[in-house]
């Protein structure tokens, strides 16, 4: 089984249905632990680059298991770049936007995982995307940006809505649709990925060839709700 398709342990348990944004007055309490947002790392700057999830990809392999000759192997998420719009100083909240907001529910989960697939609890998660018509909005505080904290499972959800394509400045060409993540966790290298989406057409176009561990399904359910799943897994200093 690809490893885009399996979500480990107990993190569906946190799915919740719905329209995928909840409303402005809704508990923000981000899924997981509780806490501040000032984890080891909070502040460090995010990798540089263009927009095009051309970063380093030397760690990309699927999770192994070697059965009874030793204990279970995740293989390090691949690394990717953070793009031009990452901001500082996005709010604790587990939905990214109003309810009322316009575009395809989506509800991401999964799981923030060690290399031994074992679960990371309070680990900070910061997630950022694009509207659905494909801008950023441009303050930290607004939509579709939001920091998360794992729970004891490792487990974190986040209810948004579909992002729309961002456009290459300098070729006008459409970039694949993506989330992007920040992990940190005390202990752990810093790591900022990407979610891809399998269904997107512009996967297979000349240019890009995302990881392919950090491509995930997102078929919808009886609600109309999107529903992605992505384990991180994340390595230690």
């Amino acid at each position: 089984m690809k490893r885009r398709q399996v979500l480990i342990g107990a993190g569906a348990a946190l799915l919740i249905g719905g329209a995928g944004c909840r409303p402005k007055d809704a508990d923000d309490t981000g899924a997981g632990t509780s806490g501040d947002d000032t984890a080891p790392g909070a502040d460090s700057e995010p990798v540089g680059g263009d927009d095009t999830g051309t970063a380093d990809t030397s760690t990309q392999g699927d999770s192994a298991s070697s059965g009874d000759s030793g204990p279970e192997i995740c293989a390090p998420s691949p690394a990717q770049n953070s793009g031009t719009y990452y901001l500082k100083g996005a709010p604790q909240r587990q939905a990214l936007c109003d309810e009322a907001r316009e575009g395809e529910p989506l509800v991401v989960r999964g799981r923030i995982l060690d290399e031994d697939c074992q679960p990371v609890a309070g680990a900070r998660v910061e997630v950022w995307h694009a509207e659905p018509d494909g801008g950023y909005t441009s303050s930290a505080s607004g939509d579709f940006r939001g920091v998360l904290f794992t729970d004891a499972d490792g487990a974190y959800l986040y209810e948004t809505r579909v992002p729309g394509y961002e456009v290459n400045e300098a070729s006008g060409a459409a970039l694949p649709l993506h989330i992007h993540y920040k992990v940190v966790a005390s202990g752990f290298v810093e790591l900022i990925t990407m979610l891809y989406f399998s269904y997107d057409p512009v996967l297979t176009k000349p240019g890009f060839d995302p990881p392919e561990a950090l491509i995930v399904d997102a078929d919808s359910d009886d609600d109309g709700v999107r529903q992605a799943a992505l384990d991180v897994v994340i390595t230690r200093q």
